[in-house]
């Protein structure tokens, strides 16, 4: 079969190499600019111009992200609304980068929202701070908003102090929400929706966003996630069930994923909504997935995975990661011993191979690789001897205690029947 792999950004040269591996024909979309125009070299044939042409003569059509070009993509799912479209479209994308859309859709069907209020400038947002007196997180409102405006306070002195600060380096603030700090344990619950109904797989998620050990240092997206596929699921039967209708109404096709914390009482509290796949959660799917990738997207519109086991992915990053502030030259080229493109728990992801076919690093956001168990614990161990695999003569980035805070985190949340299939030993 034919999978064309719409990825402006560069984020699935797994697909692309896993698809290969099973016999079939790709074609891969990625933006050329200088931080993914060597993205996929020698791996992978990339493809430009009329994206027309090239759905023409594909079965399956992946998209990666909600980038820019989604209004693009709208337009060809007219033009051929009988290929198999995995992705979100506008609409569903902005559920995402528009805050107040996810919000909206949320509260519609009686999903809990954290509360907050929202503010288009500075000097009302520090009023607001100063008269709360409390722990505040300050988050873009709307798809217009600067994304640096995103902070976590650890109360209302060091907010205000970033308030007053973006107002003086000139920041445009835009349209954005200063939302009550909720204290629990970060949890996701993701599915597959077929366009009709949930395929009845349900992905539980620890995300390991910090850059550094101990969750220090920046935000990085992730550094390494922890997953297990599960039958059922209470936390999908409260958020993911009831948008059920919705998602049949607006013909989603694809992962939908709701992040959130749950407090104390086991109360759970949304923070973001992802109608796409979220990276590199997508590598650990790909890591547990069963079967043929493409041919299970072509007949059932999801994949079938390997169920009730734990999975753990580590981040693989190499200087200026995570700031990208250097020619990309000098990230590019650099080689990663060990890596093999046939081990499905090495994930290529910011890689290239060379002519004799060795591969390299094609961006600082390298590979991420993966590991089964049992428990957290066993699957982070086997992640980690596989981590050993590789050596780069490039100082690697990783965190080495993924997964190591769920022994606490846990039993919090199997107090209130959550996450209970999980076990950290």
């Amino acid at each position: 079969m034919h999978l064309l792999i719409l990825d402006p950004l560069g984020l699935g040269l797994d697909i692309a190499t896993l698809a290969m591996s099973q016999g079939h024909t790709i074609s891969h979309f990625i933006q050329d600019t200088p931080s993914t125009k060597m993205i996929g070299h020698g791996v992978v044939a990339r493809v430009r111009g009329n994206l027309g042409e090239h759905i023409k003569k594909a079965d399956v059509i992946f998209i990666t992200d909600n980038a820019k070009l989604i209004p693009t993509y709208d337009k060809l799912r007219e033009e051929y609304p009988d290929k198999v479209w995995i992705g979100p479209t506008y609409e569903q994308s902005q559920w995402e980068s528009d805050r107040g859309k996810g919000q909206e859709l949320l509260k519609r069907y009686d999903i809990n929202c954290t509360p907050f209020q929202i503010f288009t400038d500075f000097d009302s947002a520090i009023a607001y701070v100063k008269k709360r007196d409390d722990r505040l997180v300050i988050k873009p409102y709307d798809s217009g908003t600067d994304k640096a405006l995103t902070y976590v306070s650890k109360g209302a002195k060091d907010m205000v102090f970033m308030l007053e600060r973006w107002k003086k380096i000139g920041k445009m603030p835009g349209k954005f929400m200063l939302q009550d700090f909720v204290d629990g344990v970060e949890y996701g619950v993701e599915g597959w929706f077929n366009g009709e109904e949930w395929t009845g797989e349900w992905h539980l998620n620890f995300e390991f966003k910090k850059l550094l050990n101990d969750n220090l240092g920046p935000n990085t997206g992730e550094m390494g996630t922890v997953q297990q596929v599960v039958k059922n699921s209470i936390l999908a039967d409260r958020l993911l069930k009831p948008l059920t209708a919705h998602l049949k109404a607006s013909h989603y096709v694809g992962f939908f994923d709701i992040n959130c914390i749950i407090d104390k009482s086991g109360e759970a509290w949304p923070l973001e909504i992802t109608a796409r796949p979220g990276w590199p959660t997508f590598n650990l799917q790909i890591s547990l997935n069963r079967g043929d990738f493409v041919e299970n997207l072509y007949r059932y519109k999801s994949l079938n995975f390997i169920r009730n086991r734990v999975c753990t992915g580590v981040v693989i990053a190499s200087p200026p990661f995570p700031y990208g502030h250097i020619p990309q030259n000098e990230v590019t080229g650099i080689p990663v011993w060990g890596f093999d493109g046939d081990n499905l728990h090495h994930h290529p992801c910011e890689m290239m191979r060379s002519k004799d076919g060795e591969w390299q690093t094609a961006g600082a956001y390298i590979c991420t690789v993966t590991g089964h168990g049992k428990t957290v614990e066993e699957s982070s161990k086997q992640a980690y001897e596989n981590v050993k695999m590789l050596s780069l003569p490039n100082s690697p980035i990783y965190r080495t205690d993924i997964g190591r805070k769920l022994e606490k985190e846990l039993p919090k949340l199997h107090k209130h029947g959550l996450a209970t299939a999980f076990r950290y030993r």
